[in-house]
């Protein structure tokens, strides 16, 4: 994964940048309305080809420096683009078993 968002972020020849994300958002296409944790908030998102699996997502705002995030609890918070690689994918997992602690935002 680490690779996956590095090569993401670089813009290499091959890759594809959908800067369109949340732009056609009641349509439903993946592009716009899915985002995975492979990338923190607000980095480049890309695709290898036509490979929609193969997708590096990072969500993202227009809000300068970061996202709100809801979580299944109800609760929101304004989350860092800076936020640790780690401490990220931990909040998009259920299976890990990480405790993350509000400090780590």
């Amino acid at each position: 994964m680490d690779r996956a968002a590095d090569e993401c972020g670089s813009l290499r020849p091959g890759m594809e940048d959908h800067g369109n994300r949340g732009d056609h958002w009641l349509l439903g296409a993946e592009l716009s309305t899915l985002y995975n944790h492979v990338a923190t908030p607000n980095q480049n998102t890309c695709k290898l080809g036509s490979c929609v699996p193969c997708m590096v997502s990072s969500t993202a705002s227009e809000h300068s420096g970061g996202v709100n995030l809801a979580f299944a609890d109800g609760h929101v918070v304004f989350l860092s683009e800076s936020v640790d690689r780690d401490v990220w994918r931990a909040i998009g997992t259920r299976n890990g078993n990480e405790v993350v602690t509000m400090p780590s935002f």
